[in-house]
Order: structure tokens, then sequence, then C-alpha cells
């Protein structure tokens, strides 16, 4: 009786004995490598370096929102054993509009935030927006307002009452091309922007991007004066100094010139809802007068010639 109990404790001890010896393998690498500034990333499974962020602002003692959820500790403060990625920072305070801004950590990185909050001013509300915004347009689409942003972190749409705010995604244009756009259309998941000498393209998701990737549809020596969805969006009309023409949405590379104005203070309107070109243009050396026709003519009759 007293073996067989001796050999149950010389069983439990080699079981305890080999417990550990498999915790020391398990934990010791985990540990040396957390001490290391390494964390296991769970979506790709892997240990990584981690980054930190230090938090500084003006004023001081402000909350701080990390992912969505609030910190404990109010800033200044210091962020440690963050996995690479892309993470929400929003900073509030009292009588202050709030500051949000998309931080990118890199491995190994330490990355300073400072940030001075501007003071409410008494009856105006900002745009949670913290990107230099270079140009906005107020658009209504089946009778659905809102303002799109076009800022240095990319295209934004803003509900008119600021409540709802949605990043598209980011883009590459530069400030000098952000600044020349000076006409923006809308229809359906697309939205064409200009500038005096170039449109661009763009294709609407209800998802966020990382990046978009502008098309560049239209270049000229001219100046374009507007642009026009035209036959539920099949062709693109371009008013491009004397010349109308129309680029077939498709193709945007298969253009073709629908009418030559005569003078430079000509107007051209199009009117989807009616399918009219409408044209103000010279007939005499000091006269002028308004013509119309159905755009559908005009580019179905050339297609059959």
């Amino acid at each position: 009786m007293k073996n067989k109990e001796d050999n149950s404790f010389l069983a439990f001890r080699r079981f305890l004995f080999w417990i550990f010896v498999a915790s020391f393998f398990i934990f010791t690498p985990v540990i040396v490598l957390h001490s290391l500034g390494y964390k296991f990333d769970k979506k790709h499974k892997i240990f990584v370096k981690t980054g930190a962020v230090f938090i500084k602002t003006t004023p001081a003692k402000t909350v701080i929102y990390w992912k969505g959820e609030r910190l404990k500790n109010l800033s200044p403060c210091i962020l440690r054993d963050i996995l690479p990625g892309e993470y929400k920072l929003r900073i509030e305070k009292k009588n202050f509009y709030p500051y949000s801004l998309i931080l990118k950590i890199k491995p190994s990185e330490v990355k300073t935030v400072e940030v001075t909050l501007l003071p409410k001013i008494k009856g105006f509300d900002k745009a949670d927006v913290e990107c230099n915004v270079y140009k906005f347009f107020y658009t209504r689409h089946f009778f659905r307002e809102k303002i799109l942003l076009f800022t240095s972190c990319g295209l934004y749409t803003l509900s008119p009452d600021f409540c709802s705010i949605h990043h598209i995604g980011r883009w590459s244009l530069g400030a000098a091309v952000l600044s020349s756009i000076v006409g923006l259309r809308e229809n359906n998941q697309t939205i064409i922007f200009w500038s005096h000498n170039a449109a661009w393209r763009i294709t609407k998701t209800t998802k966020s991007r990382s990046e978009i990737l502008p098309e560049l549809i239209y270049k000229t020596n001219e100046k374009i004066n507007d642009i026009f969805f035209a036959l539920e969006g099949r062709y693109i009309i371009v008013w491009d100094g004397l010349n109308i023409i129309a680029l077939d949405s498709r193709f945007p590379q298969a253009k073709f010139n629908l009418y030559q104005l005569k003078s430079v203070n000509a107007m051209v309107f199009y009117s989807s809802g009616s399918d009219t070109l409408y044209i103000k243009d010279k007939i005499s050396s000091n006269h002028y007068s308004l013509f119309e026709t159905k755009l559908s003519r005009l580019i179905y009759g050339r297609e059959k010639n």
C-alpha cells in the first residue's frame, strides 16, 4: 500500500516537473519578447515590434479617446505597446472644439502628437475634420443634401448639420491640384470634379478605402467652364472654351465635338430632366440669342452619320 502511494506521489511530482518545464519554454520567450518591446499580433499570428504615442495638448488635462474608448489618464500621457496599424485618436475638453485624427503607427516608432485645441466660438459649429480643407461643395442629389470636403487627408462627406461625417478615402493629389478645383458634379455613384484645365472622376463606395485613385478623364489647354452628366450618365458633356464636347462615360478617351461656340461670352446649360441643351451664343456682332436642342438628337444623330 505504501509503495502505491509512493509511486503515485512520484508520478505527481513528475507531472508537476514537466508542467513547469513546459511553462518555462512557453512563457519565457513571451516574457523576454515583451521586455524587448514585442507583442503578439492576433490578426497576423506573429510577434511584432510595438510602438508608442506621446500626447501633449494645450490646454492640458484633456479627455482622450483611443480607438473609440475613453482613457483613464488625461493629457499629457504616453500610450505604450501599440501594435503597428492605424488608430483613431480624439481629444475633447469643455468649451473647446474636439480634435480627431488618424494615426499610423510603425514598428519601434515613438510618435509625438502635439495638439492645440481651438476655443469654441459662440453660435458656430466646427466640422470634425482636422485636415487642411482646400475646397468644399454643397450638393443635392435625389432630395439628399450633403457637403463634399476636399482635404489633405482625402475626401469626406459631411451632413449639412455636421452631425454625420464619412471618410471616403485618402488620395495622392497634392495641394496645388486640390486648390485649383473649381467645380463638381455627382451622378449616382460617380463624382466628377475639375480645375480650369483638367477633370477627374472617382467612383463612390459605402466603405472607406485606404486610398482613392482619381481617374484623369479630360485635359485641355483652354478653360473648362462646366461639366454635365447626360443621358442617364451614359455621356459626360464638357464645356471647354468655345467647344462643347461629349465623352463616352465608359471610355472617356472616345470624345467628339458637339458644337462650336462663336463667343467667349456664350452660356451653356444642360437639363437632364428634359434632355435639353440650352446655348446662349452670338448671332451677329453685338447680338446674342438663346438656342435649345435635344442632346440625344445631337449625339445619336452623329453616331448614325
